[in-house]
């Protein structure tokens, strides 16, 4: 991980939309660990949207570790109010 051993970071963080399973999926195979919802996070077009952090300590990556297999859950169900 080039923030890692180049940058010496040792937290490396990432957001995503609640919707982006995509993203969700890359997110947990690269070892990153889903920490939470930020509520209300991002405005887009006419509507707030939550986002979803995940992030990686520096102690937890292996570069020598293989690609994740990783199982999503399927999408909840709509909150109603």
């Amino acid at each position: 991980m080039f923030g890692k051993t180049r940058l010496g970071f040792k937290r490396i963080w990432g957001a995503r939309s609640p919707d982006n399973r995509a993203s969700e999926r890359v997110m947990l195979r690269a070892g990153m660990v889903e920490e939470g919802r930020i509520r209300r996070h991002l405005w887009t077009r006419d509507a707030w949207r939550d986002s979803i952090v995940h992030s990686i300590l520096d102690d937890e990556w292996s570069p020598s570790a293989p690609t994740r297999k990783v199982e999503v859950a399927p999408e909840p169900l709509p909150r109603t109010e």
